[in-house]
């Protein structure tokens, strides 16, 4: 099988993904996960759980949890701001034939948003098959980058473009080299340069190994504008999947300031002088 999935919109966009190795097909849909795998999962679940906190939904685990179609549900309704009760009604029951049901209302409203899903279908989805299940929430995340950081006429290819040069400016000021959206942030100080450029003095640019540099910037992008940890730190590899960097970095480009008010020390000084007047 191919990866055609990737292409979410109606022009081919070149991805780092596209090379991934196709997971042999079981009838249980499990094998060994890739590493690829592991770390889409991972972005994807921190990603749909930090839109899906305004409903108290919790995805724990993201192949079990969407079979019964009720996440996938109340997560299209938190993208869209509209409901999805026009496609027919949810029904509660764990019953497989009900978790197809579910599916069923769920998949009809793809074709109305032009979402484009190839070789995804319903049955995938409720046997909680890893390849298509990541390809869906791939398909539904990358359509929503476009609509947010895209204009007219973008593709997921132009927004790829946007983001790339929004780190290349914020990491400039601080000589750090960002060329693509992969292995340039592979020693983790892309990161840090970033945040320090947005808040020179709340975010010192301090850089040590990858894995501190990691947790340092994740960290910060978390407790300042709570952006939610989508990559895993500890995993020195965590830069070698290109959707799931799309999908952090596009993240911070969408919820970070373009700078953060520093403190002016002479403002300060002013301050004193009056107060002591």
């Amino acid at each position: 099988g191919t990866n055609s999935f990737l292409q979410t919109t109606k022009k081919s966009v070149p991805f780092v993904g596209e090379k991934m190795p196709d997971t042999p097909r079981t009838s249980k849909g499990k094998g060994q996960e890739q590493h690829w795998q592991v770390l889409q999962k991972r972005t994807f679940t921190r990603y749909m759980n930090s839109k899906l906190a305004c409903r108290n939904i919790q995805v724990e685990d993201l192949y079990e949890d969407l079979k019964s179609g009720v996440v996938l549900y109340n997560f299209l309704e938190v993208l869209t701001g509209e409901s999805l009760k026009r496609f027919g009604k949810m029904t509660k029951g764990n019953m497989r034939i009900q978790h197809v049901a579910n599916q069923n209302v769920v998949f009809k409203f793809f074709p109305e948003a032009d979402i484009k899903l190839e070789n995804i279908g319903v049955m995938d989805v409720v046997d909680g098959t890893p390849t298509p299940v990541l390809g869906l929430i791939w398909s539904i995340i990358a359509f929503y980058l476009v609509k947010e950081l895209g204009s007219g006429s973008d593709d997921l290819a132009a927004v790829k473009k946007k983001v790339l040069k929004w780190c290349k400016r914020h990491a400039r000021k601080r000589g750090v080299p960002v060329n693509n959206l992969t292995d340039s942030f592979a020693d983790g100080k892309a990161f840090l340069a970033i945040l320090n450029d947005i808040d020179n003095a709340g975010s010192p640019y301090e850089p040590s190994d990858p894995c501190t540099n990691f947790k340092a910037a994740f960290a910060d992008a978390e407790d300042k504008y709570g952006v939610p940890q989508m990559l895993d730190p500890e995993d020195p590899a965590l830069w070698q999947d290109e959707i799931s960097m799309l999908t952090y970095l596009a993240t911070l480009m969408d919820t970070l300031p373009d700078s953060v008010a520093q403190p002016d020390p002479n403002l300060l000084i002013d301050e004193i002088i009056e107060d002591n007047a």
